[in-house]
């Protein structure tokens, strides 16, 4: 049975890839089907279900962020990107 306690190489606990999986950093410019939320966020296009402009104004210009409804998720995400420019992607993404 192996220890439990690890190496410096590999601390115990840490996640190592199988040998014939590398670990590469994601590009996300690079993944098909995705749609930029903002701050980091990616979704799959053909997940999102509806957008919904949010329109108060207390802290930023009215449409600057959208709540966006997406499958699988009982809470829209906040997305820091106006409703137009989510949907012009996603029009993009479909065949």
């Amino acid at each position: 049975m192996a220890s439990q306690e690890g190496t410096p190489e590999h601390p115990a606990g840490a996640h190592t890839p199988p040998d014939d999986q590398s670990e590469q950093p994601t590009n996300h410019t690079n993944v098909a089907h995705m749609i930029s939320l903002g701050a980091g966020k990616y979704w799959r296009y053909d997940k999102i279900e509806g957008v919904l402009a949010i329109t108060d104004t207390w802290q930023r210009a009215p449409g600057a962020r959208t709540l966006v409804f997406v499958t699988g998720r009982p809470e829209p995400i906040v997305s820091g990107r106006p409703e137009a420019g989510i949907l012009e992607d996603i029009r993009k993404e479909q065949p």
